[in-house]
């Protein structure tokens, strides 16, 4: 989106960078979120981040460095709280309940958003 602009007769009008023009009634800007990893020095430590400040992780969220690991938010995975509590209880149970094969996948994460009319979704996307 590169602009919006707000007619009189309470019309939002939209426009991208594509050069796309739309007319809506209403808008809604879910832009997520950004980890704020900058100041924490990991390169430091040899831990790896993305283009958009995630820690890069494995399917058992180990970071390039081998001593530490990354769940929740500034992993970039699903930025759910559940799914965050989920991927830290099974890191839990890799580093003290001796179940080195227990990971979170991510394949069927089950979302929704609470809008009218409701949006859900579970299952592989064309991205993953």
């Amino acid at each position: 989106v590169e602009r919006v602009e707000k007619r009189p007769d309470g019309l939002l009008t939209i426009k991208t960078n594509t050069g796309v023009i739309d007319e809506v009634e209403t808008l809604i800007w879910a832009i997520g979120r950004t980890p704020h990893t900058a100041n924490l020095k990991l390169d430091k430590v040899g831990v790896k981040l993305d283009d958009h400040g995630n820690v890069i992780v494995d399917q058992y969220q180990n970071s390039s460095n081998p001593s530490i690991q990354c769940v929740g938010d500034a992993a970039g995975k699903y930025l759910l709280t559940p799914v965050a509590i989920a991927a830290g209880r099974r890191l839990a149970h890799r580093l003290f309940n001796n179940e080195a094969s227990n990971y979170l996948p991510y394949e069927n994460i089950a979302t929704v958003v609470f809008s009218h009319p409701l949006i859900g979704t579970v299952g592989l996307t064309e991205g993953l």
